[in-house]
């Protein structure tokens, strides 16, 4: 792993534990519920989701740099969590920033999650993020992860009556309405995947080209 590399996946790594820590711990701090209930509730957050997989990312490639890749698509890939970094960031200021308004610890965790963590992501993926498959294979694959959050947003709404926000709020907008929303986000994303996806296809063929020995 480049020296350059090294450094961003340590700030990625540092930086991303100490923004989940400090939400986790707020979350839990106010808590009226049971631990396991908040535990369910916080997965139920798409800045969670993301912000655990561009952590997780970079805490492995710190501790597997050593580690051979493969040809297979991997959830986890630099490509995948560089595109939920986005969806994090394009969403954030889309749909909640006028919504919310946080404060004192709670802004520290939401700068790093929507901003520092989801930036860096992009920034190492700019420099050193290759494709590991088809385009094809590498959307499919990156899709599996807003699915089944899709799905398990509904479900945890169904049984809880609760959701994380509220466009996905069943008991006001009605199931249609939100399986429209939800088909016009996954439309949005597979969008910006293919853009992202061509983007880096062809900056790595530029890298290929100003170092020949780059594999």
């Amino acid at each position: 792993m480049k020296k350059g590399e090294q450094i961003i996946c340590l700030l990625g790594c540092l930086i991303g534990w100490i923004g989940l820590i400090i939400q986790i711990g707020l979350v839990f701090n106010n808590r009226t519920e049971p631990p396991y209930f908040i535990a369910f509730r916080l997965a139920s957050f798409f800045t969670i989701v993301g912000g655990f997989s561009c952590t997780l990312f970079f805490s492995s490639k710190l501790f597997k740099s050593n580690r051979k890749s493969n040809s297979k698509p991997r959830i986890l890939s630099s490509y995948n969590v560089t595109v939920y970094a986005l969806i994090v960031l394009i969403g954030y200021h889309a749909l909640l920033q006028d919504i919310w308004n946080p404060q004192g610890w709670q802004y520290v965790a939401d700068r790093i999650l929507h901003f520092i963590l989801p930036i860096l992501t992009i920034v190492y993926s700019l420099l050193y993020s290759k494709l590991e498959s088809s385009y094809w294979n590498t959307i499919s694959n990156l899709l599996i992860l807003p699915v089944v959050y899709f799905i398990y947003v509904l479900l945890f709404g169904a049984i809880t009556w609760q959701y994380p926000y509220p466009f996905f709020n069943v008991n006001v907008m009605g199931y249609s309405t939100v399986l429209i929303f939800a088909t016009i986000v996954l439309i949005a994303i597979i969008v910006t995947a293919s853009i992202y996806f061509y983007l880096l296809k062809f900056i790595t063929r530029k890298r290929k080209l100003s170092n020949p020995l780059t594999k």
